[in-house]
């Protein structure tokens, strides 16, 4: 066994070959692993050499070899194993083995990668990227760039030691092991530079799979933060933090789903864009008139329902449903009492939740009543009392003590109170004597009953008057797909934060993290229609276990045999694989030794 370095049209190839003779007694040569552009220091390939042939012939020296090169025979002896057809395997079964000479190594986990990878398959990923121009090599390791998001999200910078800890190479190939970092980024570039054409593949795939229809649309807005300052992009703005991080630039992401929390497209905006000023710009992308078919239903959040972007909806033949601002529902106080509420069906075992119908001239408003949300809006509500009146109180002690003594300073304080306090300070009146410097207050009665009596009511507002209550709030929860999408995305894809500096590169993560999701999701998807409810989180916890590994046994005439060999899943295991239609029973098995 020896190295040698073979020269290419591009690159020198340093190789591991074995030297061997035919049955005709004639020397051949056999490569055992091209390494491509491995650094293997060139002093110590005749000493690597030596020990791999060492090991795999089970002769153990009386000297241990140099760290650096037992480094480099551990990473090589992975390699060999893993790799089908180095060595004709081992024909003779009949081998007498000392069970205390067995021993494992190299597990790797294996389990969560198979529903990905059924996932990635049938959305078919490899396609879809071969067509937009995806050449074999790319397609694997873009799957190893997106996948890796669904185990264990991490950078570019760290997916290559990633990707050793999981059974990647046992079911894609030992090429990845020379891919370094620059490569991934590369992948992520050329996928967004592909953006539009692969989500509606995509999205094409989804429809024809699961008959979805583009009849409902979901909307929404949320951000991600930067690490650092980010000069270098351009939409790195500072604004309104979802995560609370004011001190930091941000980007901020729309994602439209379907009624069935389906992915349709997402884009990216300034990070100090208002939520309503990027609607149109996404909505207009998914209709196009020339179909003949219908617009969407838009559903928005009440963070959305500005008037203005309700009028153009509407001026572009769009029709919405949206949630009434918190302030307009004290106009319909009157209905609370005078109209027929009924319950929303299909709620056994959960709160109620009770709707009513008022029209106007060009929207149906739903008039919606929680026992659950009246109970959490007034300990909101009687808290926020509470802490607003401490303060009243404090400023009132502080001028009866004389530690305040000038007016300017007492009307000052007297501002900042309903800035801190916006939810109960309009419902107070407050009075401040500049005579005697005292301060009085007292509830303004009409307003602070109305806001009591308005808990656990709220409104929706649609332009379709030919659906019914009951329709339009069923279509209006769906909106928390989207929510739950945006967690997803930000808590277990690693969309937050973002470490890249330049824009495209911001752009291309971003991207690859929504592919992940359309994994996720489908996986998840897959299981509730076949009645099973639980997470990716929890999916992928239960799988870690399910792994492979490689058996070293140590046969009574001194040869070593190694197999390389997937666990058996377990019971919840299996049930999990065949829900999903993964097939777990004739996973690569390779064994490797001498005769």
């Amino acid at each position: 066994m020896y190295f040698k370095l073979t020269k290419t049209r591009s690159t020198p190839v340093l190789q591991l070959v074995r030297s061997y003779r035919d049955q005709e007694n004639k020397p051949r040569q056999k490569i055992l692993l091209s390494l491509g552009s491995a650094n293997i220091p060139k002093d110590l390939w005749k000493q690597i050499a030596e020990e791999l042939d060492n090991r795999l012939s089970g002769i153990i020296t009386m000297f241990s070899p140099s760290k650096e090169v037992e480094i480099w025979v551990e990473q090589l002896m992975k390699m060999l194993i893993k790799k089908e057809d180095v060595f004709e395997p081992v024909q003779n079964n009949n081998i007498t083995i000392n069970p205390k000479d067995i021993s494992h190594s190299d597990t790797t986990e294996l389990g969560p990668l198979l529903p990905i990878i059924k996932a990635w398959n049938d959305l078919h990923f490899p396609s879809i990227l071969s067509d937009v121009g995806f050449n074999p090599q790319q397609i694997k390791h873009a799957g190893l760039s997106i996948m890796s998001k669904l185990l264990d999200p991490c950078s570019e910078n760290n997916l290559h030691a990633m990707i050793k800890t999981t059974s990647f190479e046992d079911l894609f190939g030992n090429s990845i092991r020379s891919v370094t970092k620059d490569y991934f980024y590369r992948i992520a570039d050329l996928l967004y530079k592909h953006k539009e054409s692969i989500e509606l593949a995509l999205r094409q795939r989804e429809c024809a799979l699961f008959n979805l229809k583009q009849t409902i649309v979901l909307y929404d807005l949320t951000n991600t933060y930067f690490e650092g300052e980010c000069k270098r992009n351009l939409k790195a703005k500072r604004g309104t933090s979802k995560e609370k991080r004011f001190d930091a630039p941000l980007l901020s992401i729309g994602l439209v789903l379907d009624s069935e929390g389906f992915i349709i497209r997402h884009d990216l905006f300034d990070g100090n864009s208002h939520d309503n000023n990027n609607l149109l710009s996404m909505i207009h992308k998914l209709h196009d008139k020339k179909s003949g078919c219908k617009a969407p239903l838009i559903v928005l959040d009440s963070g959305l329902a500005s008037e203005k972007n309700l009028a153009q909806l509407k001026e572009k033949g769009f029709d919405y449903i949206v949630a009434g601002k918190r302030s307009k529902r004290l106009a319909y106080t009157e209905e609370f009492s005078s109209l027929p509420f009924k319950a929303v069906k299909g709620r056994e075992g959960k709160n109620p939740v009770k709707v009513a119908i008022k029209d106007e001239k060009d929207e149906r408003i739903v008039i919606c009543y929680s026992l659950e949300r009246e109970a959490k809006e007034k300990a909101i509500f009687i808290r926020a009392e509470r802490c607003y009146l401490e303060d009243l109180k404090k400023l009132s002690n502080r001028l009866e003590t004389k530690k305040l003594t000038k007016a300017k300073t007492v009307q000052e304080a007297l501002e900042r109170l309903p800035e801190r306090h916006p939810r109960v300070a309009r419902h107070y009146q407050v009075k401040f004597n500049e005579k005697e410097m005292s301060l009085s207050w007292s509830s303004k009665d009409e307003k602070h009953e109305a806001a009591i009596r308005a808990a656990g009511y709220y409104c929706l507002r649609s332009s379709r008057k030919d659906l019914d209550d009951q329709t339009i709030w069923n279509l209006y929860t769906a909106l928390t797909r989207v929510e739950s999408g945006f967690r997803t995305l930000t808590s277990h894809l690693g969309l937050r934060p973002v470490y890249h500096h330049r824009e495209d590169r911001c752009d291309s993560h971003v991207f690859v993290t929504v592919l992940a999701y359309r994994l996720l999701h489908y996986i998840e998807y897959m299981l509730k229609s076949r009645v099973d409810t639980r997470s990716w989180c929890t999916i992928r916890r239960l799988l870690k276990t399910h792994a492979y590994t490689t058996t070293t046994l140590l046969t009574t005439n001194g040869r070593q045999l190694y197999l390389r060999v997937p666990g058996i899943p377990e019971k919840e295991q299996r049930q999990i694989y065949e829900l999903l239609g993964v097939k777990y029973k004739n996973l690569p098995r390779r064994r490797l030794g001498l005769n």
